[in-house]
């Protein structure tokens, strides 16, 4: 919700499932990172993370609803997916057959993970857009559907 750079976070949940969850963590810092994590509940305590969630709601929203639509556009039935309820990515599945992972790795439109392998496997592709504006959306839909196509 703000940047994956600053690599910290917060649970909530059982006494016991928290407490193994730390003992884990502290296996693999025992430090972490004091000064970010104060700013972080400062920002937190004052109100300012709210303010920003308010702030970017609609902004994600609206690009997953743009991302959503032209998926059904380019792809029609050839695709399955479920827009996500939540998050800033969505997975898409496409129909067995194609190269899919080769035909990707041409498009310099569209980034793809170097876990590709993965994903070939299973013909599926993660798509973020919280970081896509409306014309990089479009052109990277609409290359997808250029290489993606049977």
């Amino acid at each position: 919700m703000l940047a994956p750079n600053l690599r910290i976070g917060y649970m909530y949940g059982p006494a016991d499932f928290l407490d193994a969850v730390l003992a884990l963590r502290l296996r693999s810092d025992r430090q972490g990172d004091l000064l970010l994590e104060r700013a972080m509940a400062y920002y937190l305590e004052n109100g300012e993370v709210d303010r920003h969630l308010r702030k970017v709601r609609p902004v994600y929203r609206s690009r997953r609803d743009l991302l959503t639509n032209l998926l059904q556009d380019t792809f029609g039935a050839r695709i399955s997916f479920t827009p996500p309820r939540g998050g800033m990515a969505t997975w898409i599945e496409f129909a067995p057959g194609l190269d899919y992972a080769a035909r990707l790795a041409q498009l310099p439109e569209v980034w793809v993970s170097p876990s590709w392998r993965d994903w070939q496997v299973r013909r599926g592709l993660r798509i973020g857009f919280a970081s896509l504006n409306d014309k990089e959306m479009r052109a990277g839909v609409a290359a997808l559907g250029r290489v993606c196509m049977p």
